[in-house]
């Protein structure tokens, strides 16, 4: 046994932790796997000056270290699982989520899931708040828990509490009765309004995706029993087996209505669907999110075809849900004897205002054991204080999909084999099949916008290529007596991307001409689940023909992205995402 001569690649390995601030880990870091395919870069760059001094032998001296650039990048395949978490960076904001729970067992008698982690969602001020600092931790006082809610505050003004955040959402073996958050660092004038992630939100009809479960049974799509969910049970119709000790989660994807309670009205601005009993209010859904209607069985689905697909939300009333862009031009239908399904996830777009959040990591690739003697000894290299910088999906033909990630940050340091890998927990990676190019993407969709037209013709039939990409414009700030970054500053939201297609009439390059309003959707389908991107506007570039012997003619564009709100001021993102934990096989077309 003995010191080894090489380290192979295949045996490193690439993890990220989210930091409590920048360049500082929290108590308990969680170090997430990634899956490169490859790296663009990793480590950090050494700026050197040598010394130059007028002399007769005309030779340099050694110069010293001046500074560091600390960045990473990589490339890695795009899943279903492993992007949702650290996309969150790259937008600067948090996913909007509808109910998730960890699952603690299953009762298959009562055919109900027993879950865990009904706690804080959020919580405002609502009174005091003197003595405290940004940082401090905030502990949750009254209400029947195993884990105490806890607050970090991320703001004080003037002296008081302006904003806190959710640092331990706590595990409650009740629903709380709205207990207020005091103690801490301070006087104890804190008082917070907490809005609870609890199972009673779920109610009679709504639609839960359980995964994770060890009995393949107790797994897939289920619907809430007559009652809906009290405390911690969610009672479901379906043949459950009964397991303790369970870790898998249940999060809210959907609803069915109720027999004819829902038809579509093309009668206004925008087509709708209509209800008589259920408020749509009630849903939890946001202007410009991307829903699915239908399900698979006949009475879970419209009878027009052009009734169910992918539609973008244009506005919510308690019976009324409007939409701004469909998949198909919807028709007047009534849903006389349907239960019609619709389908939901979790939202990621470029927020505004408080909703804006930046998060910072760490970055740790392991590099291997030195000596076959020591295998646990593993070295590895750290990107510290890290800011998301760029993100690129990359979708060619024939293909899978792809994505390009880099940070930019302040620090870089190693850790040698004796020396332990920093602390925290390392769970393992959820397997999850890649996307491809050919048979996952249901629909793609490039289209000037047309006031009241939710699905204007396409200006592009079919597309050869096509990348997208996130650019915040980071700028590392450097200061004396530092090496390194201290801290990071942010420019512009930029969206931009290209694409190749496939041309048919001059409509788009006319458009380019125009400086037409223009907007982007994809959708990727794969095994009952989705991802859905959304630009509501672009502005097109290029445009000039491709025009070459014995091929076909070809489109280049490239694409500018800006708030939505141009065209309408409720769509105030940039570009939007929505995760579907299920989708019926209804959307993989």
């Amino acid at each position: 046994m003995a010191l080894l001569n090489k380290i192979d690649s295949n045996i490193t390995g690439l993890r990220y932790a989210e930091e409590a601030s920048i360049g500082v880990l929290p108590a308990s870091p969680v170090w997430k796997p990634l899956e490169p395919n490859s790296y663009s870069d990793f480590g950090g760059e050494i700026t050197t000056v040598a010394r130059e001094p007028i002399a007769a032998d005309r030779q340099l001296k050694k110069g010293v270290t001046t500074d560091l650039d600390a960045s990473g990048g990589l490339n890695s395949d795009l899943t279903q699982e492993n992007l949702q978490d650290i996309l969150q960076g790259f937008f600067f904001a948090s996913l909007r989520t509808k109910h998730e729970f960890t699952v603690a067992s299953v009762d298959g008698t009562a055919e109900e899931f027993i879950v865990s982690g009904v706690g804080a969602a959020s919580a405002v001020v609502a009174v005091g708040g003197t003595g405290y600092a940004v940082n401090d931790i905030v502990t949750l006082t009254g209400g029947t828990f195993t884990t105490a809610a806890q607050f970090r505050v991320t703001a004080v003004t003037g002296g008081v509490v302006d904003t806190v955040s959710v640092e331990v959402a706590g595990d409650y073996t009740a629903v709380p009765a709205n207990p207020a958050a005091t103690t801490g660092a301070g006087d104890n004038a804190l008082t917070l309004t907490v809005t609870w992630n609890g199972v009673t939100a779920l109610v009679e009809n709504d639609l839960v995706f359980s995964k994770g479960l060890d009995d393949a049974g107790n797994n897939g799509l289920f619907v809430v029993d007559a009652g809906g969910a009290t405390d911690t049970n969610i009672p479901v119709t379906g043949d459950l087996t009964t397991a303790a000790a369970q870790s898998g989660t249940i999060s809210h994807v959907g609803f069915e209505f109720a027999s004819g309670d829902v038809d579509v009205d093309v009668s206004g601005t925008w087509p709708a669907l209509t209800s008589t009993v259920k408020s749509f209010q009630d849903l939890g859904l946001s202007i410009g999110e991307i829903i699915f209607i239908g399900g698979d069985a006949a009475d879970e689905q419209f009878v027009n075809e052009e009734n169910n697909g992918f539609a973008r939300v244009q506005s919510i009333a308690a019976n009324r849900l409007e939409f701004s862009k469909t998949q198909q031009t919807m028709v007047t239908e009534t849903g006389t004897g349907l239960t019609i399904r619709l389908f939901f996830g979790r939202v990621l777009k470029n927020e505004t205002g408080s909703l804006i959040t930046r998060r910072t990591y760490q970055l740790e690739r392991t590099l291997g054991a030195p000596d076959d003697a020591l295998p646990a000894e593993v070295q590895a290299e750290y990107l510290e204080g890290q800011v998301p910088s760029e993100f690129t999906f990359n979708f060619a033909s024939a293909d899978k999909a792809t994505v390009d990630l880099t940070f930019i940050g302040q620090d870089n340091t190693h850790v040698d084999g004796p020396t332990p890998l920093k602390s925290g927990a390392r769970p393992a990676i959820t397997e999850s099949d890649l996307f491809n190019t050919s048979s996952d993407i249901s629909r793609i969709r490039l289209a000037q916008v047309v006031a009241g037209d939710a699905n204007p013709t396409a200006l592009v039939g079919f597309l050869k290529e096509l990348t997208l990409g996130i650019n915040n414009n980071l700028t590392p700030n450097k200061a004396l007596g530092v090496l390194g970054s201290f801290e990071v500053t942010a420019g512009s939201f930029e969206v931009s991307g290209s694409l190749s297609g496939y041309f048919t009439t001059v409509s788009a390059v006319q458009s380019v001409r125009n400086n037409a309003d223009v907007t982007l959707d994809v959708h990727l389908v794969k095994s009952n689940s989705g991802v859905s991107i959304d630009m509501p506007l672009l502005a097109l570039g290029d445009g000039r023909l491709t025009v070459e012997k014995d091929t076909e003619v070809t489109l280049p564009l490239t694409l500018a992205a800006a708030t939505g709100a141009k065209v309408d001021p409720n769509l105030d993102h940039t570009l939007l995402m929505v995760f579907f934990d299920f989708l019926p096989n209804l959307a993989d077309v």
